[in-house]
């Protein structure tokens, strides 16, 4: 189960993705504009952020910018009503996952949200295999055998150390 974000002036709108992430099997936090939503970034490590990009206060390339810093493997989805290829090219290059212009069609927003939802799990899991493999092998040698074994105990010994060993 994921956690969402959805932040919107729109109750409508709001309402209805509620109802969508609800129904997929999700968690849904609401915020009715970017300031809102912001402060819910402080607190929550959310899966997914969905925001408009025109509100009154806070608008969503705030939004957008803020929760690059707050969560940046949180994949987000910038919509409007009011697109124009200048605003697009904007979210994109801050770092926005897509692009939707409303009015849009649920199943197509379904496409990109799960794919959204899988990149983000993609990235946290890759993160976790980096670091079992920094535990599991030091400096980047790779064995369990016996011999290995010895050969690192004995690198670590002589590490610290001064000494020229070829």
């Amino acid at each position: 189960m994921s956690r969402v974000l959805v932040v919107d002036d729109e109750l409508s709108m709001r309402e209805l993705l509620e109802i969508f992430f609800l129904k997929e099997g999700h968690e849904v936090d609401l915020a009715c504009e970017g300031g809102a939503g912001v402060k819910l970034m402080l607190e929550v490590d959310y899966d997914l952020v969905i925001t408009d990009l025109r509100m009154p206060g806070t608008n969503g390339m705030v939004v957008l910018e803020r929760c690059r810093e707050l969560l940046p493997d949180t994949p987000i989805i910038v919509m409007t009503a009011f697109a124009t290829p200048e605003t697009a090219i904007s979210a994109m290059k801050l770092g926005a996952y897509d692009y939707f212009t409303k009015p849009f069609k649920l199943d197509e927003a379904k496409v990109v949200i799960s794919k959204a939802l899988e990149r983000r799990e993609l990235v946290l899991e890759n993160r976790e295999l980096r670091t079992e493999l920094g535990k599991e092998h030091s400096k980047g040698i790779i064995g369990r055998s016996i011999a290995i074994q010895r050969m690192m105990t004995l690198v670590k010994r002589v590490a610290p150390t001064k000494a020229n060993i070829l």
